[in-house]
């Protein structure tokens, strides 16, 4: 993440970054990034951002309800393009597609982690119910 914010440091300066509402919607995204990363090993955490779906993955995060959504999308007989949506309250932002790959994907990963915790906790609750613990 460090390198994507200087890299976008150095294509479009701060002060003019700081004026466009498309930068705005990009450094909201930043910081859910960076909220999803501080919840990798935290399943308290994980299952409070209440995530869902399947090609969209939608979450809560403090009170706002988000979604992305990445993946291959057809353009035309000629092929298509990996591109990433993201909405908060139903509201679309103008995040970029590295972005919301990034988000997706661990979003996909903490998803994983949360049910294999729970199928775990379940197999664990029926070996101590059938005293085999």
């Amino acid at each position: 993440m460090k390198h994507l914010q200087k890299f976008e440091g150095f294509i479009i300066p701060k002060p003019i970054r700081k004026f466009n509402p498309f930068w705005k919607d990009e450094d909201i995204a930043l910081e859910i990034l960076k909220e999803l990363k501080s919840l990798k090993g935290n399943s308290e955490g994980i299952s409070k951002l209440e995530i869902s779906g399947g090609r969209t993955c939608s979450f809560t995060i403090g009170g706002f309800e988000f979604s992305v959504e990445y993946g291959y999308h057809m353009r035309g007989p000629g092929g298509g393009a990996y591109s990433g949506d993201m909405k908060m309250n139903d509201k679309d932002m103008e995040v970029s597609t590295e972005v919301c790959k990034q988000i997706y994907n661990l979003l996909q990963m903490l998803k994983n982690t949360d049910e294999d915790e729970l199928t775990d906790d379940i197999k664990k609750d029926f070996r101590i119910s059938r005293g085999l613990i």
